[in-house]
C-alpha cells in the first residue's frame, strides 16, 4: 500500500505559512505500523485537519483538531491521531488495512 503527503504553502497578508509532513511518502505492506507528523509554523494554535483521498471514495475528512490535545473524532477505518502541542498533529495506524492507495492531507485554518 503506498501512501503519500502533500505539503501546503498559504500566502496570507503577506506571510507565507507552510504545513510540512513527516515523512513525505510512505510504501508500507498490510499489518504495518504507521506514523506520520504534520507540522505549521504559526504563532496560534490553528485548526488542524487530516484527509485521505482514495481512487474509490475521493475526498474524506478524517480529523479536526481545535488545540493541543484535542482530536475529533477518537479513530476513523483503524486510525487515530492526536495533538501533542499547537504546531504537530500526528497520524497513527498500529497495523495498515489492505486497501487502495490513499493520499493523506494535513491542513490548517486560522480561528477566531
Amino acid at each position: 500500500m503506498k501512501l503519500s503527503f502533500i505539503p501546503f504553502l498559504l500566502f496570507l497578508d503577506g506571510v507565507n505559512l507552510q504545513v510540512s509532513q513527516s515523512p513525505h511518502d510512505l510504501v508500507l505492506s498490510p499489518g504495518s505500523p504507521m506514523k506520520v507528523t504534520c507540522s505549521v509554523a504559526v504563532t496560534s494554535d490553528p485548526y488542524m485537519y487530516w484527509y485521505r483521498w482514495t481512487l474509490t471514495d475521493g475526498l474524506a475528512h478524517m480529523f479536526t483538531s481545535v488545540g493541543s490535545g484535542i482530536v475529533d473524532p477518537v479513530s476513523v477505518d483503524g486510525f487515530s491521531a492526536s495533538r501533542p502541542n499547537s504546531s504537530h498533529f500526528v497520524l497513527e495506524s498500529q497495523s495498515v488495512a489492505p486497501s487502495t492507495p490513499a493520499v493523506l492531507y494535513c491542513s490548517w485554518s486560522i480561528h477566531s
